[in-house]
């Protein structure tokens, strides 16, 4: 299910790129971006251990370039965790956390429908500091990122909708090795020049 997603979302970002419209308006886009999800990891350890099948994410970025442009770049700083307490043999609690800092930079490409609405493509890398207690594991790794969604222009806010699929993996971790899933957001771009 999860490949078939992936599968799904990096065909479109294709089509897209080839046969996407262009904006016909033309105006200078610079933008700051805040959103929040629900990020599910595939990683069954993961799962088991903080006993969750998703995480709340959330990020603050930025997006540039102009309008009439087939692509514009966007950049963030995202993060997600979980914490859970195990009991102990001793009866009491521990506590065990396990978080992961994102920064990431792509190509995001609006997809022009009607009346300032838009499907947005995003591609890009991202590097990933990550810290798990049960394993004591500590890494920074380079992963992917690619995503669908719809977003709606308005006078001095856009928002938007995305489905995408995160790609990270620590080569050191042996349980907690893939750090990959799908996310699910929504957010809003407060504009910093006019787009009318």
């Amino acid at each position: 299910m999860k490949n078939k997603s992936l599968q799904t979302i990096l065909f479109l970002l294709a089509f897209g790129s080839v046969f996407g419209q262009i904006d016909t308006a033309k105006f200078l886009i610079a933008e700051i971006t805040y959103d929040a999800g629900v990020f599910f990891p595939r990683n069954e350890n993961f799962q088991n251990s903080y006993n969750t099948k998703s995480n709340f994410n959330w990020s603050i970025g930025t997006v540039v370039g102009q309008s009439n442009h087939l692509f514009n770049i966007w950049g963030k700083y995202s993060q997600y965790g979980s914490e859970f307490d195990s009991l102990k043999a001793d009866g009491t609690f521990n506590s065990i956390v396990a978080k992961r800092n994102q920064l990431s930079i792509g190509f995001i490409n609006p997809i022009s429908l009607s009346n300032k609405s838009y499907i947005q493509l995003k591609s890009g890398i991202s590097y990933n500091f990550i810290y798990e207690d049960l394993s004591k594991l500590y890494s920074e790794q380079i992963g992917f990122l690619f995503s669908v969604g719809y977003m709606k222009r308005l006078p001095f806010i856009s928002y938007y909708f995305d489905f995408g699929y995160d790609y990270t993996r620590v080569v050191e971790g042996k349980y907690f090795s893939d750090w990959s899933g799908v996310l699910i957001s929504t957010g809003l771009s407060f504009h910093l020049v006019s787009q009318e």
